[in-house]
């Protein structure tokens, strides 16, 4: 880390709560600040707020109209509305000014690209432009604004450069690989950290070498794919492999949490495992070479099922990823 950087690393974590699907952090807007129970999403570089109507985007001394239109096409959803620039607080102590924030609204309008609120608070010189997130068990987690919380973590944080292949590339991608039981079934490819994907997405391919390698089938009413308890018994480890780096999913890691099957509409007494298909290139053809895979730019994407077990940092000054166990990284989280 440069001199430079060290003067401005505040490094304070804040809370982060796992609402089922999603983990938020509350946030502040405007002066006075209203609350709002901001999606903490690595996939995203936009900020808006307006989806809880009970909750609305007020006002204040600090609030600028911009008069332009904003417009995001996620995976599964979207968001159009107005652009606005606010104050952004994580507390009292740390907040961004002239933040860009959508107010989501029915428009239609041209999508644009912002700067994020990590970089704000870089660029205002509050922090070192990294933040690190910890998932942990029974709701708990948290998310560490301009440093690394070592309370959390049992070894040393792993770095890897941020892949140059795009689409990977405009997001916080890596190139890795996937091993289940030690054989490969995807070779290095580039993919997505995001702390707002679920389950864990590989290509079609290496998602069906995974589906048939656990026996597993896919299940109609969760979508996702189901164990019994003697598949579940005979599961054996999946392996991220970053670089030199091994990052293993003991069998337990890589089931929904059972207690909480309910949540997904799945059995009391079922397996639920938390990888899913990525889509994209079909799995039909030849497959017995994971090197032949088609290439996407786009080939994986590590979610909330990986990083309930490992500490993840995100850091734009020197452009990388890192990764630290924690003392759950070999076990199921609840």
């Amino acid at each position: 880390m440069k001199k430079s950087d060290r003067g401005k690393r505040i490094g304070k974590t804040f809370s982060i709560v796992d609402s089922g699907i999603y983990h938020v952090v509350d946030v502040g807007i405007g002066q006075p600040a209203s609350n709002f129970a901001l999606v903490f999403d690595t996939g995203s570089s936009n900020t808006w707020v307006g989806q809880n109507k009970k909750n609305p985007f007020k006002r204040t001394s600090t609030s600028v109209p911009t008069g332009k239109n904003v417009s995001i096409v996620y995976g599964t959803a979207s968001f159009s509305g107005k652009e606005w620039t606010d104050k952004l607080s994580f507390s009292p102590e740390l907040g961004v000014n002239n933040q860009s924030i959508g107010v989501a609204a029915e428009t239609n309008a041209t999508p644009s690209v912002v700067p994020t609120v990590m970089n704000n608070l870089h660029s205002q010189r509050h922090i070192w432009e990294a933040f690190g997130v910890y998932f942990g068990p029974n709701n708990r987690g948290g998310v560490t604004i301009g440093g690394i919380d070592h309370s959390v973590i049992t070894g040393s944080v792993r770095w890897a450069p941020r892949t140059k292949m795009f689409p990977s590339s405009d997001y916080w991608g890596v190139d890795a690989s996937w091993l289940y039981d030690g054989i490969t079934i995807s070779s290095t490819r580039a993919g997505v950290i995001d702390t707002g994907t679920t389950l864990n997405q590989l290509a079609p391919r290496p998602f069906e070498r995974y589906r048939r390698a656990t026996g597993a089938t896919l299940d109609s009413v969760t979508g996702t794919l189901k164990l019994n308890s003697s598949q579940f018994a005979s599961l054996k480890t999946l392996t991220l492999k970053v670089g030199n780096d091994s990052y293993d999913l003991c069998p337990e890691a890589q089931v929904w949490p059972p207690s909480r099957n309910a949540e997904i509409g799945g059995d009391p007494g079922s397996f639920y495992l938390t990888v899913a298909n990525l889509g994209g290139f079909p799995a039909s053809g030849s497959d017995s070479d994971p090197a032949t895979d088609p290439d996407s730019g786009l080939d994986f994407m590590v979610g909330h099922a990986f990083l309930r077990h490992y500490y993840s940092v995100y850091d734009a000054t020197h452009k990388r990823v890192g990764f630290a166990p924690t003392s759950y990284s070999c076990e199921g989280v609840n």
